[in-house]
């Protein structure tokens, strides 16, 4: 029986972890997400720029490309589960407040009618406030809200302050359209226009 002859030539294995050995297949050729902390890299970065870990080709996954990853998709219920903008009555009892403190500060040192363009000319400047702040804020309806300041201030100012906070958030007295607003208005309007003509009424009945 014929034994082997240990000086004959043996078969080289190569290892396929290490560097030499790779197959250019697997080296990537688009974008790839780090295997060490999942940031994606470039095809040509082989050290990570958020965990500086130096990449590791043969743990790349290279068969899930940027394209293949599933996109997360909006679902309405994500955007029913914000609450919705609400009507703050902290920021109004304050903003009430300094309305009395303004007009009292008028009724002192203002003749009737400079008062009346003093307090107009607040309820004017802080209206144009809303719409350029809006737009800023990308609260939806900038428009809306400063006409709705203009013409019931002590309402929908401190409203809109409240609403400012979370722009993201619903508002359904805006977002329902203007016909919505208008059913809001309109009443507050006529018990105005109705109280004002009670006190106008009964002041004339004193003198």
């Amino acid at each position: 029986m014929n034994e082997p002859d240990p000086t004959a030539s043996k078969t080289e294995i190569p290892n396929p972890a290490t560097p030499e050995r790779l197959d250019t297949a697997s080296v990537p050729d688009e974008p790839f997400p780090c295997p060490n902390c999942g940031q994606m890299l470039g095809p040509s970065v082989r050290i990570c720029a958020a965990c500086h870990e130096s990449v590791d080709i043969s743990k790349i996954n290279v068969t899930t490309s940027v394209a293949d990853q599933p996109l997360t998709q909006f679902t309405p219920a994500a955007s029913a589960s914000v609450e919705p903008a609400r009507f703050s009555w902290r920021i109004f009892v304050v903003v009430l407040v300094v309305w009395l403190l303004a007009a009292y500060a008028g009724q002192r040192f203002l003749n009737p009618l400079h008062e009346q363009f003093f307090l107009a000319g607040i309820v004017c400047a802080t209206s144009i406030w809303v719409f350029y702040d809006a737009r800023a804020r990308n609260v939806p309806h900038p428009f809306r809200w400063s006409i709705a300041c203009i013409l019931f201030w002590i309402v929908f100012f401190p409203w809109y302050l409240a609403r400012r906070k979370t722009p993201a958030a619903p508002c359904p007295v805006m977002d329902q359209g203007a016909r919505r607003l208008l059913w809001w208005l309109i009443p507050i309007l006529v018990f105005l226009l109705l109280f004002s003509m009670i006190v106008a009424l009964l002041h004339g009945l004193k003198k």
